[in-house]
């Protein structure tokens, strides 16, 4: 019951809208089938290419230009695309839960725990016409194909934007694409549950939408790594570019699945991956592997392109986690004086932070990082 409350909230917030609206007439006056569908579809499909616009626009400058060309006027998003994303999110689950209390949750069969029920009820969420998830998938592919046309054009093949440097215009927007490449995925998994039937063309639409958001996925991390490359590495990129790796397998997962007519597996595949990502961003420790890469570029700046920055950014530094201590213990003799000068301070207080906090005394309190930062900083200050 508490899946098919979550997953109807989700998928279902229409229902809400359906429900709320004024008692049809005796003699209801109704839209052709054909019309009333690609309506409906609209009513789906515009929002959705409107938030892909929006995420596009912010993040790549060019769209952004064609996109208020085509408006007729110039567009300064600011801080509207995660306003937008917010506001349609809330909106969207708070829908979804009307949608709950309008239907009422079904009838499931009681068994004992550890039962296997032969006729347990399962509610029907094959609730969307095929016309609609064809409008749907269609207007979603073609704001998506257009934005993957000017990546070719521009980002993939190295040309200036429009008198902007390749550098200033590539060096943005992985945060929104990244976004956008999620919001496909959701796509695919409501549609795949929702529709009542599957056609030819609803698995090419479906499929052109899953091979779009992947070039959007290299997009975003080819504008990711350019800007790691002038940058370096924090924590946040990092956690970034495991999104693009599980959100790219993911999507592989679910073509696989789709073309299978293994639909019902997704959510599964999913939280597989997810579990799986979390795993390695752990083994590989985020705080060693940013501080390794941070100070790999100073030690050797051939590592920096012409125009980037190979400075350390030792504030940044100090406020790692506790498994970047041993890294820049290690590397502390390599760097260059006026580095070493300005880091030995901070892992000095780190050190004294260590040894004189009482919270670190409880045996409950044992880290495995935290114990490795005290031993390399007690081989530095003994």
């Amino acid at each position: 019951m508490g899946a098919w409350v979550m997953g109807t909230a989700v998928a279902d917030p229409f229902r809400a809208v359906i429900e709320g609206g004024p008692a049809p007439s005796s003699q209801p006056r109704r839209l052709p089938d054909g019309v009333a569908a690609v309506v409906r579809g609209l009513v789906v499909a515009i929002p959705l290419a409107v938030i892909f616009a929006v995420l596009f626009a912010s993040a790549d400058p060019v769209f952004g230009r064609a996109l208020g060309t085509v408006l007729g006027f110039r567009i300064d998003l600011g801080e509207l695309p995660g306003r937008v994303l917010f506001v349609v999110a809330t909106g969207w689950l708070a829908a979804g839960l009307v949608s709950v209390s309008a239907r009422g949750i079904p009838a499931f069969e009681g068994a004992s725990l550890g039962a296997a029920s032969r006729t347990a009820l399962t509610p029907d969420t094959r609730v969307l016409g095929l016309p609609e998830a064809l409008v749907i998938l269609v207007a979603v592919d073609l704001v998506i194909a257009i934005f993957v046309g000017l990546q070719f054009a521009y980002l993939f093949g190295g040309r200036a934007a429009n008198g902007m440097a390749y550098a200033d215009y590539a060096r943005r927007g992985f945060f929104e694409l990244v976004a956008a490449a999620c919001l496909s995925s959701v796509i695919v998994i409501v549609l795949e549950s929702t529709v009542v039937r599957r056609s030819l063309a609803y698995l090419v639409g479906l499929i052109a939408l899953v091979a779009l958001t992947g070039v959007v996925l290299a997009s975003a991390a080819l504008r990711l790594r350019l800007y790691q490359d002038a940058y370096g590495w924090t924590e946040i990129r990092l956690y970034v570019l495991a999104a693009i790796v599980t959100i790219g397998l993911g999507l592989a997962a679910m073509a696989a699945l789709v073309l299978a007519d293994r639909s019902r597996w997704i959510p599964h595949t999913l939280a597989v991956l997810g579990i799986c990502s979390l795993v390695a961003l752990n083994l590989v420790a985020p705080a060693a592997f940013v501080a390794s890469q941070n100070v790999a570029r100073v030690i050797d700046p051939s590592l920096v392109p012409p125009d980037g920055h190979a400075g350390l950014d030792t504030e940044y530094l100090a406020v790692l986690p506790d498994d970047a201590i041993p890294v820049l213990v290690e590397a502390l003799p390599r760097l260059p004086t006026e580095v070493a000068d300005e880091l030995t301070p901070i892992l000095r207080a780190r050190h004294i932070d260590l040894r004189a906090d009482p919270s670190y005394a409880s045996g409950f309190a044992w880290n495995l990082g935290r114990e490795r930062a005290r031993s390399a900083l007690d081989a530095l200050f003994p």
